[in-house]
């Protein structure tokens, strides 16, 4: 069975290198109960629905929408900044998340705003966890946007609702950079599993987790109640195009 993990802890390889941080409820009850306020305040047309596709990561099979719930189904991506599928190299334009732009402008500026407090915390987390990355990642807004008024070094943010993640890697970021993982909600007994590290973390709200997401393979399959993450991460590409370092 796996090694089951329910307090601070960071998980290392065998070469020393950090490859999870995981804080078990650091995500203050205030702060969770104003995001989750915000979340179901947003107009259901301003998300990205799941849909029965190709790709498992939209299809809506993997999206509980049990009439006990109290949260929507469904994935928001907010990125002032990122590359269109299969357009990724140095000479692509870099563009707005379609959740940020036209119809939805309004909608999604208002939520960068609820988050600023979520976000600035887990970035700021970064100055300990990964200094360099912490640099790089201001670096990359400054001559993008307004750098002034973001709260966060990521340069993107998915905010999904009760979503059954299947094992995965997360293939466009850097072997070694974290992503961070912010869960909130009245959820229960979710496990998030490292395969080939045969750990199981115990995930509970407002536990927040730093993972090498391209470099370990990770599911969250089982939990019951209302489950609400933010995903932060950064895309390599992104970096490559506005020409900032890659944090080693």
């Amino acid at each position: 069975p796996p090694l089951e993990i329910s307090r601070p802890s960071i998980i290392i390889d065998e070469h020393n290198k950090i490859l999870a941080w995981c804080l078990p409820f650091v995500l203050s009850e205030r702060c969770q109960v104003c995001v989750h306020l915000k979340f179901k305040k947003t107009p259901n047309d301003s998300a990205e629905e799941p849909s029965r596709g190709t790709s498992w990561r939209t299809d809506r099979r993997y999206f509980r929408e049990w009439s006990q719930l109290e949260l929507n189904s469904g994935v928001v991506n907010l990125s002032p900044g990122w590359h269109h599928q299969g357009h990724e190299g140095l000479d692509d334009p870099i563009h707005i998340s379609a959740s940020l732009r036209d119809k939805n402008k309004q909608v999604g500026d208002k939520w960068l705003h609820d988050i600023q407090e979520l976000s600035a915390i887990l970035s700021e987390m970064m100055v300990v966890m990964y200094p360099d990355l912490h640099v790089v990642g201001w670096e990359w807004w400054v001559g993008t946007v307004d750098y002034r008024v973001r709260a966060s070094i990521f340069n993107s943010t998915q905010i999904i609702s009760n979503w059954v993640t299947l094992a995965h890697r997360d293939p466009k970021s850097c072997m070694q950079w974290y992503n961070l993982l912010a869960s909130i909600s009245s959820y229960h007994n979710a496990s998030l599993d490292l395969h080939g590290a045969n750990i199981s973390i115990k995930d509970g709200p407002g536990t927040m987790i730093a993972l090498c997401g391209t470099a370990v393979r990770h599911s969250l399959m089982k939990y019951e109640g209302d489950i609400l993450c933010y995903a932060y991460f950064m895309r390599n590409s992104v970096h490559a195009s506005m020409h900032v370092e890659v944090a080693g």
